[in-house]
């Protein structure tokens, strides 16, 4: 029944149909149980009005509680409501201790993570000594209007955080940035494969995506192909160190820079060599790592600059192919740089490719080397170019022709003639030619040459040859021995 003094109450559903009667409520003191005489009038007939019990607690909490249909003077809201100006609390004290808490803090707290925080809470809290589970069938949200949200796990070593969508995708956003972060490891994997952790109220978190990473083929055959080139890099390099120290004992000359610098290259790859092994047995990542796996492809992109930098080193490696692709390409390093393939190397452009070095450049091979140009090929040096066969032959050949020549004289052969002697343009070589003194030239059937006012010329067409000074001159066999000045003819 509704209180006397409470305002008319709000007309019920004429289609309701008539309450059930209930029994007669009774309160009793526990005190006076023994001595209280049974006097409750029976209960009236139930009618379709609102019904409602308010208690209200006359303190400066303001404390109600409402069973019903809402009142306006008290809750407005049907059902079971209370309100306070400051704590609501609900607490189960065993098996196991929990509560929750409304509003400001309480006096019946108790120790848990970062101490008693039940006895400083203001909001809402619940804190429980078991497991703590929340669902909703449709959207859940979590939202903070002006300061964090945390998520946190914050004992046992094996425990963990399981953020996931179970069919879509998890995002992760930052207005400002999102940092990822782990003591030991960071790990980013991509796999078809992928199992959701079907975790269960109180369960474990699978961990079998991680193990299978970890031993992925792909990642051990990058190590071996590494493992590999290294080794036979290092013997290689360690070769040619005994070859050049062996040259420079040879010729009383001590270490030069570059066989330092290599030297110094060759134990930083043993060191690499060392320590990559060494991780490769280890059961786990080094603590401070960050590791990227995927089944088939992972894309690095920036819009402005992509850098990549390890402290003591750092490979990009792959048993198939490795590209870089880049409107310029550069690979520096302040010591020892080598390029190593184990079948076929090249340098390759489209326009033009360059090898330098500040003090010396080696082009070195245990068979063969070309050296060719769709055009030209030019060999030049500041101070001296040497071209040299230890044990076989040197062969200059030229279609056209090939010449030889210091500042004055050189040698032009073509293919009609040969020119030795002085010669025009020298430091040109295409526009050089024989000077006309002093020269020998020679032509398929003639020979002449020239020093001064002197002149030998053999001309195997005529079959003559002719001495001009003092003048002599032989034809051909039938012909005649001529000299002058001292006059001998001799005529067939």
């Amino acid at each position: 029944m509704p209180p006397q003094n409470s305002p008319s109450p709000e007309p019920s559903e004429s289609s309701s149909p008539p309450p059930t009667p209930l029994p007669a409520i009774r309160a009793n003191d526990p005190d006076h149980a023994g001595a209280e005489v049974d006097n409750t009038p029976a209960p009236g007939a139930p009618t379709n009005d609102p019904h409602r019990i308010t208690l209200v607690v006359p303190t400066t909490d303001e404390t109600v509680f409402s069973l019903g249909m809402g009142a306006p003077t008290r809750i407005k809201d049907t059902g079971i409501t209370g309100r306070t100006k400051t704590h609501v609390h609900f607490h189960a004290t065993e098996e196991p201790a929990t509560m929750v808490l409304l509003g400001n803090k309480t006096l019946e707290g108790w120790a848990g993570y970062k101490a008693n925080q039940l006895a400083v809470a203001t909001g809402y809290m619940m804190v429980t000594e078991g497991a703590s589970w929340s669902e909703s069938k449709e959207q859940m949200y979590l939202v903070s209007r002006k300061d964090d949200v945390i998520v946190r796990a914050a004992a046992g070593a094996k425990k963990k955080v399981l953020v996931q969508a179970d069919e879509g995708s998890v995002w992760v956003g930052g207005g400002k940035g999102v940092l990822i972060g782990g003591k030991n490891e960071v790990k980013i994997y991509a796999d078809t494969g992928f199992t959701r952790s079907d975790a269960a109220y109180k369960g474990e978190i699978s961990e079998d995506l991680e193990k299978k990473f970890a031993t992925g083929w792909s990642a051990r055959a990058s190590s071996l192909f590494d493992w590999g080139q290294t080794i036979i890099g290092i013997i290689g390099s360690v070769i040619g160190l005994a070859n050049e120290r062996r040259e420079a004992l040879a010729d009383k000359k001590g270490w030069k820079v570059k066989s330092m610098a290599e030297f110094a290259a060759v134990a930083a790859e043993i060191g690499k060599l060392a320590y990559t092994l060494k991780k490769a047995a280890q059961a786990d990542e080094t603590p401070g790592s960050v590791s990227i796996h995927a089944e088939h492809e992972v894309g690095v992109v920036a819009g402005g600059v992509l850098e990549m930098f390890g402290q003591t080193g750092a490979g990009i490696s792959s048993p198939i192919t490795v590209d870089l692709i880049g409107g310029t390409v550069g690979a520096k390093a302040a010591t020892f740089a080598s390029v190593w393939a184990g079948v076929n190397a090249s340098l390759t452009a489209g326009k033009e490719a360059s090898v330098s070095g500040g003090s010396e450049v080696r082009i070195k091979s245990k068979k063969e080397v070309n050296i060719t140009g769709g055009t030209e090929v030019k060999i030049g040096a500041g101070t001296a170019a040497v071209m040299s066969a230890e044990k076989e032959y040197a062969v200059v050949f030229g279609k056209e022709f090939v010449y030889v020549a210091a500042e004055g004289y050189g040698m032009k052969a073509t293919e009609k003639d040969l020119a030795i002697g002085k010669m025009t343009s020298p430091s040109n070589y295409k526009s050089a030619a024989g000077a006309d003194s002093p020269i020998l030239k020679m032509a398929d059937k003639s020979i002449n040459a020239k020093c001064g006012s002197c002149t030998i010329t053999m001309d195997g067409t005529a079959e003559k040859m002719e001495i001009h000074a003092g003048h002599m001159k032989i034809t051909s066999s039938s012909g005649v021995i001529e000299a002058s000045n001292g006059k001998i003819l001799i005529d067939g």
